[in-house]
């Protein structure tokens, strides 16, 4: 993901080396976000958060139904907890298995219209909600270091 985002010029947090941003909920708690990108002129900030279910797990089902338990734990406490969070645009980002639909429509009834579930291989989407223009598939591969 952050390989993506330094190509794509994004600023964002955290950088290379750096904690995981950390913010205060209004009930007193920390919560960590994968990633926080600011407000631009083209978009409101925005809060990354990676959820892979291409793990191995002992039992899949129940670890697909945890991680959908943790993505809404932290995501609603991201939009109506945290002052420095809320409005932003929440984007769940997936690895090449995603959310079951009812999981899906959980998350999406919870955490309203500018909650997106992304594939990380949909690039063409993730950029559009971060406010740049669609890319040919060439700009989106990552270059070779």
């Amino acid at each position: 993901m952050c390989c993506l985002l330094d190509q794509w010029s994004i600023e964002y947090l955290p950088k290379a080396g750096w904690p995981k941003p950390r913010f205060r909920t209004s009930f007193g708690t920390d919560i960590e976000l994968d990633c926080f990108l600011p407000a631009t002129a083209e978009r409101p900030q925005v809060v990354l958060e990676c959820k892979d279910f291409a793990v191995n797990a002992k039992n899949p089902a129940d670890s697909r139904r945890r991680k959908t338990q943790e993505a809404l734990w932290l995501l609603i406490q991201v939009k109506k907890y945290c002052a420095e969070t809320k409005g932003a645009r929440l984007i769940l980002i997936t690895g090449q298995t995603g959310f079951r639909p009812d999981q899906e429509a959980l998350l999406k009834s919870e955490l309203g219209d500018d909650f997106h579930i992304v594939p990380l291989a949909n690039t063409n989407l993730l950029r559009h909600l971060l406010g740049l223009r669609v890319a040919s598939s060439s700009e989106d591969r990552p270059h070779a270091s």
